[in-house]
């Protein structure tokens, strides 16, 4: 699940390699709830084209700016699944570590947090 918010150079990128985590860990499946909150950019026109060339992307579009939080709860309550991973669209929560996540949730954990070391913010964030 994730928040989309000037996510435009991002979206097709964190597809093809959210898929491609998936594919390595067969017997697994997923869906990506995209959730546009109000992007000034591109990203909405994005994520319905990808929606329509790919089945596991489902596209939510916020009629204003709601921000991070509201936009992570209105991709909860599309989520079909047994577990939900919320991540940010730039890519700095980077696809590959998913498997190291679900593995925990496989040990019996109910909610399991991921820490990043290092982060590309730019001088205000």
């Amino acid at each position: 699940m994730v928040p989309v918010y000037r996510g435009e150079p991002f979206i097709v990128k964190m597809y093809d390699r959210i898929e491609q985590v998936f594919h390595s860990m067969k017997d697994k499946t997923f869906e990506l709830i995209l959730v546009n909150d109000q992007s000034p950019d591109k990203s909405w026109q994005i994520i319905k084209e990808e929606s329509q060339k790919h089945s596991k992307i489902i596209g939510v579009n916020l009629s204003r700016n709601f921000g991070q939080h509201a936009a992570i709860t209105a991709g909860l309550q599309e989520a079909k699944g047994n577990v939900v991973i919320v991540m940010d669209c730039d890519l700095q929560d980077v696809p590959e570590e998913i498997p190291s996540l679900l593995a925990k949730i496989e040990e019996g954990y109910d909610v399991v947090f991921a820490q990043r070391v290092n982060r590309n913010d730019g001088f205000f964030k």
